[in-house]
């Protein structure tokens, strides 16, 4: 009989392509995946990966247990956003957020936590979008430039903005300025590249120190007497409460997301100003 884990460990090999991938989202070495799948692929008596010119791919077998997978998640999801539903308000709740907004969020999740001494807060910081579909997260706290994705239900918070940034030591050795490339938000400049992170508080630092010039949000960077705001067009994201449409229901999420659309009111005047 197959085992659930089993094909957890393919579905994350489908997904992310390699087994470094698939070990690093699973939080295990690349040979674990490996030696599973292939403890997997003997007792079915079938081969479920193959290697071609980028490195392996999925068997027709494999396809096939992969699309297994993908149907066992989406039950289990299915279910355990049910049974949420029935729960009262207690236990964990797990939000997610960018560093550049976890400094501005304390206050809110401070006083939530005040509000509801049952509920355990797990959060994370994250550059990348944890997958709310998947329950990586319960909350998700993101600026975006597009709406969320249509699996989604989300609140718009208030705009960020966000412009160029060079500290005056950087300005002072003359153009061309080197740029420092920020993962979390997606806004590319052109130039060489000095520097790249997927930490904003990180990014900023190495801009104020300056290791090359950054985009950053002007709420921060304005205050900032180093920095330089340069010339050039500026640019806008959303900054987003994200969740799944079945924990909508959920008292613990339903909780958070009253709480934080009156909590964040005070943030969102400040985004608007600023």
């Amino acid at each position: 009989m197959l085992d659930w884990d089993d094909l957890r460990f393919l579905a994350a090999l489908a997904r992310g392509g390699s087994y470094a991938a698939a070990g690093r989202a699973l939080s295990v070495s690349h040979t674990t995946v490996a030696r599973r799948l292939a403890a997997m692929a003997e007792r079915l008596g079938v081969a479920l990966v193959e290697p071609d010119a980028q490195g392996i791919r999925l068997t027709d077998a494999g396809r096939e247990a992969y699309a297994a997978a993908e149907r066992c998640e989406t039950e289990l999801r299915e279910l355990e956003a049910s049974l949420c539903v029935r729960d009262p308000l207690a236990g964990a709740l797990r939000v997610t957020t960018v560093d550049l907004l976890a400094s501005l969020l304390t206050d809110a999740l401070a006083s939530f936590a005040a509000r509801h001494p049952a509920i355990t807060l797990e959060v994370t910081v994250d550059a990348g979008l944890a997958d709310l579909a998947r329950r990586e997260a319960d909350v998700a706290l993101r600026v975006a430039r597009a709406a969320p994705p249509a699996q989604l239900v989300g609140v718009k918070v208030a705009p960020v903005r966000f412009a160029r940034y060079a500290s005056e030591a950087l300005l002072e050795r003359g153009a061309p300025l080197p740029w420092i490339e920020w993962a979390g938000v997606p806004l590319g400049e052109p130039g060489r590249v000095a520097a790249r992170t997927a930490s904003a508080a990180l990014l900023y630092e190495l801009c104020r120190a300056g290791v090359g010039a950054a985009v950053l949000p002007r709420f921060l960077a304005d205050a900032e007497p180093a920095l330089r705001r340069l010339p050039g067009r500026a640019e806008t994201l959303q900054l987003w409460v994200l969740t799944h449409p079945g924990l909508r229901a959920s008292p613990r999420v339903r909780a958070l997301l009253d709480h934080l659309r009156t909590a964040l009111a005070p943030l969102a005047r400040r985004l608007r100003e600023a």
